[in-house]
């Protein structure tokens, strides 16, 4: 087996799992690569000089099968459409290590709708709050309202579908915008994609080098930072 070969069955092997409920299991007892076990594949790997990542591959399927730090209440709602604010109302907040609380008793409303900044020295809690908005965190005094629900009883992934995060680094993957974008509706269709390209003002760069066809490089680097962050929204 060459490098090239190799690496085919590693990317086939890949998207099943991300496609199908393939797991590590799946690998050693059925096979999925013909002919060829990790075991052997990793002998090869040395005998023939090929350096074909197989440590990595092992890790993609780790991670596949890591179970989630925070799981959903058995009694989490779904969320309906967002009309009202994020509401803090009396909201305390202590890491575990640490010796005060970050947040003490604050409360604020980012209204629906609307731009907020939330501006202080470091440390002060901005990147808590929103972290706290997220479920990234989630041992908190006090409430936090998403329109009329609390942020406690909700389900994390009917949360993502209305609220999302944008950091400095904004990860896209290499590939086409299409496919970028399809990682955040599946079945998304051509006039959703290009709907949503123009509501961040991003149409009109990306329709005149490919359109939903142009390639995006490792970690954008073809894409200014204020564009990789809008192709992520």
């Amino acid at each position: 087996m060459n490098s090239i070969s190799m690496k085919l069955n590693a990317d086939r092997l890949i998207m099943s799992a991300l496609q199908e409920d393939i797991t590590s299991e799946d690998i050693t007892t059925n096979s999925v690569m013909p002919g060829y076990q990790l075991g052997e594949v990793d002998l090869i790997c040395k005998e023939d000089g090929v350096i074909a990542g197989l440590d990595v591959f092992k890790r993609v399927f780790e991670l596949l099968d890591t179970e989630p730090d925070i799981v959903d209440e058995s009694n989490a709602i779904e969320l309906p459409d967002i009309e009202g604010a994020v509401d803090f109302k009396n909201v305390s907040f202590t890491y575990e290590d640490a010796g005060s609380s970050v947040l003490n008793n604050i409360s604020l409303k980012i209204p629906a709708h609307k731009f907020t900044a939330l501006v202080g020295t470091s440390g002060c809690g901005k990147s808590t709050i929103v972290s706290l908005i997220m479920k990234e965190l989630v041992v908190y005094k006090g409430n936090i309202l998403v329109g009329k629900e609390e942020l406690s009883d909700i389900k994390e992934e009917a949360l993502f579908r209305k609220i999302t995060r944008i950091t400095h680094e904004s990860y896209l993957f290499k590939g086409t915008v299409e496919e970028n974008l399809r990682m955040g509706k599946e079945n998304a269709d051509r006039a959703e994609m290009e709907k949503v390209l123009k509501q961040v003002d991003l149409y009109d760069a990306i329709m005149s080098k490919g359109g939903l066809f142009m390639q995006i490089e490792e970690k954008g680097a073809n894409l200014s930072g204020g564009q990789k962050q809008r192709l992520a929204l």
